[in-house]
């Protein structure tokens, strides 16, 4: 792994492997995330009003928590980014992402 969040993905498979359901591990580190920080009327779902900060996966978690290694795109206030651009510190925006495919 060579990314940044590896500690994040890291901790994700070890409350996977201590036996937590998939879809507990990913309510963890969304919801229950919002929760303790008192923000789940801003972030931790998706939902009208909230931030629109979020990943697009390649894979589904839900069939491996390791995919949530398998980052296609980052919505970040609005605007979507490539993982790529992001490391390599130049940002191209994507407006409309469907028009570049």
């Amino acid at each position: 792994m060579d990314h940044p969040g590896v500690s994040f993905h890291e901790e994700l498979r070890l409350l996977s492997q201590a036996g937590l359901p998939t879809s507990a591990v990913l309510r963890t580190a969304t919801y229950n995330a919002a929760l303790a920080l008192h923000k789940e009327q801003t972030i931790g779902t998706i939902d009208v009003g909230k931030r629109a900060d979020l990943v697009v996966l390649g894979a589904n978690p839900l069939d491996a928590i390791s995919n949530t290694e398998r980052i296609e795109l980052i919505v970040k206030a609005g605007q979507v980014f490539r993982q790529s651009d992001l490391l390599t510190g130049k940002p191209d925006v994507h407006q409309d992402y469907r028009q570049r495919k």
